[in-house]
Formats: structure tokens, C-alpha cells, sequence
């Protein structure tokens, strides 16, 4: 995962610089993507396929039904 820098920032006086995790980290339009769809997700008409950019489903990465959701 890539990490953009975005601005200095100061917390209770202390310099620190913020960096933001890019709004198509996981877009399934991105080639280096494409392993995040697995096509074991279940779309609303019943088909199997990908999830929407900013869902993640880490059925396969965990021992039950887990759906991650990355707001844009």
C-alpha cells in the first residue's frame, strides 16, 4: 500500500507530516488490484462478482464473512 504525503501538521506542539492512503488504493480498475476480487462476492442481483471501489472482502483472509469498507 502507498502512502502520499499531504501537509505538515502540529499536535499538541509537536511537527509531524500527515500522509493519506490514495482514493483508488483499492479500486478494482487498477491493474495491481485485481487480486483484491475474488469473485466469491455476492452482488444485489445474486451474482457472484467484484465489490464496488472501496470495499474490500476478506472472506478469504479470515475464517468468517468480512466485508472492509474504505471511505473515499
Amino acid at each position: 500500500m502507498s502512502l502520499q504525503y499531504e501537509k505538515e501538521e502540529t499536535v499538541k506542539n509537536v511537527l509531524g507530516y500527515r500522509f493519506v492512503v490514495p482514493n483508488d488504493t483499492f479500486s478494482v480498475a487498477r491493474k495491481e488490484n485485481q487480486c483484491f476480487c475474488v469473485n466469491k462476492s455476492r452482488s444485489l442481483d445474486g451474482g457472484f462478482g467484484c465489490l464496488k471501489d472501496g470495499l474490500v472482502d476478506l472472506t478469504t483472509c479470515t475464517a468468517y464473512c468480512m466485508i472492509q469498507e474504505y471511505k473515499v
